[in-house]
């Protein structure tokens, strides 16, 4: 593997692992009542300052500006990461385990591949569509026995909202990939990304739900919040970008699975929520997936 490529994977791995160790502290979040909206808002506003102050330090005021022309580009893919991704998983949070929602969000390679394919023509290579087979193995295997498991959460809500995510992870997968080849400035990705995400999921909250319950959130509240922001948000997607200049979308979003052992590890220890055995030979599966795509 040459040196580009196993930077990619590398970051893409980083991305799977940031990402596992938000989970749980969303389902703290939910389980606690907070809004899944305010939290998902005051995520995004926490990425914007801190996305914008790196750019400022990097590349000085000019580095803020963005072309008129990628201002569409950067629209959808800030609907894709808040409204449908963060959203989706977030919400999801509040019906299901970690591990299932996990599982489902998990969906998102096979989607990618899917897409990849009709998008950029690229079939998938034999060891991609093995990885895939095996990542919906998983999801079968630790979700099937969701019945009569006691104790595991499921809920139809929480699969709908899951698979939105699903439909928006895919989507900025492919949209970054779009964006690579474009030549787009990463840090410009982050930042328009969630501003426009900050302002559609900022107005929904305005009309809806108004804006009072953030004068209400404690200080641990907020203390989480941030904390998904900085590195579910900003480390994360920023990896992610990158990752997308040197492997393909598909092999990106395989590599992102890491984010099931990281979740049900951190879940384990800080929630004391254990995965079934059923949920643990899914996440199994699932990471010999991982090491099948990068072979």
């Amino acid at each position: 593997m040459d040196r580009t490529k196993l930077l990619g994977v590398a970051l893409a791995l980083l991305t799977g692992a940031l990402w596992g160790c938000s989970a749980p502290v969303g389902k703290f979040l939910a389980q606690n009542g907070t809004d899944m909206m305010t939290v998902v808002f005051l995520r995004t506003v926490v990425v914007c300052v801190i996305a914008g102050i790196w750019i400022i330090l990097a590349d000085g005021f000019r580095g803020v500006r963005a072309k008129k022309e990628e201002l569409p580009f950067l629209f959808l893919l800030g609907v894709m990461n808040t409204l449908f991704t963060a959203m989706g998983f977030l919400v999801s949070l509040k019906y299901l385990s970690v591990p299932v929602a996990l599982l489902i969000h998990y969906l998102f390679p096979i989607a990618t591949i899917a897409g990849e394919y009709f998008i950029f023509h690229q079939f998938p290579s034999v060891k991609k569509i093995l990885a895939a087979v095996l990542v919906l193995l998983g999801l079968w295997i630790g979700m099937i026995q969701s019945g009569p498991a006691k104790g595991l959460e499921i809920s139809p809500v929480g699969v709908l909202w899951g698979l939105l995510a699903v439909i928006g992870l895919a989507g900025q997968s492919l949209m970054g990939k779009m964006a690579a080849e474009r030549h787009y400035n990463y840090k410009t990705l982050l930042l328009y990304s969630h501003v426009f995400g900050t302002l559609s999921i900022g107005l929904i909250k305005l009309f809806f739900d108004g804006m009072g319950d953030i004068f209400l959130l404690s200080f641990m509240d907020l203390f989480l919040i941030s904390m998904i922001g900085v590195f579910a948000g900003v480390f994360a997607y920023a990896a992610y970008y990158i990752s997308l200049r040197h492997i393909s979308s598909s092999l990106a979003s395989l590599l992102c699975t890491s984010e099931i052992v990281v979740g049900m590890t951190v879940t384990a220890l800080i929630l004391l929520a254990p995965p079934t055995l059923f949920e643990m030979a899914g996440a199994g599966i699932i990471i010999l997936a991982i090491g099948i795509s990068i072979s």
